[in-house]
């Protein structure tokens, strides 16, 4: 099932620039959208990796936008000790992959996110049919340029708040 869709191929990003991604067509159903910020190693493993992520509802000509959701994470100069206890956060892969990999083409994949900085964004619109992202990196590769891909995921809410992934087209 191709419950993923690359919202931006992976490159390499300067730190201190917000960038607005390309709005995605959700599929039928979706209540909640994540995006998800994939790095690539070393980034990852790095405690001074963090950015800031917005999600947004909008519609096909992007005329309104409603907020979904925010997720921050401030750059650290060390790991906490339950961090490391816990083990290092991974990035996003591709299903039968290994941790950081997801394609090169926008457009929809087998996705298996693992522990993926992301931003979850809920109360979709009625006339939401879009969503997309903001995001800025705040560092991760020494002050240089980082690495990253943003990845989506929509999910439709059932009776009893669990969540069902939903394919995208």
């Amino acid at each position: 099932m191709n419950n993923g869709y690359l919202v931006v191929p992976g490159r390499a990003w300067p730190v201190g620039v917000e960038f607005p991604s390309a709005a995605v067509l959700v599929p039928e159903g979706t209540t909640n959208i994540r995006f998800s910020l994939v790095s690539y190693q070393p980034t990852r493993e790095r405690p001074q990796f963090g950015g800031r992520m917005q999600a947004l509802w909008t519609d096909a000509t992007k005329s309104r936008v409603a907020r979904a959701g925010v997720w921050q994470l401030l750059p650290r100069d060390a790991w906490d000790p339950i961090e490391l206890a816990e083990g290092l956060p991974k990035s996003g892969y591709e299903v039968g992959r290994d941790y950081g990999l997801v394609p090169h083409t926008v457009g929809p994949f087998q996705y298996n996110p693992r522990d993926s900085p992301a931003v979850d964004g809920n109360d979709r619109p009625e006339w939401a049919t879009h969503a997309l992202v903001i995001y800025e990196l705040w560092g991760g590769n020494n002050g240089s340029e980082v690495y990253v891909s943003v990845a989506a995921e929509a999910f439709a809410e059932q009776p009893g708040g669990e969540m069902t992934p939903l394919e995208f087209a």
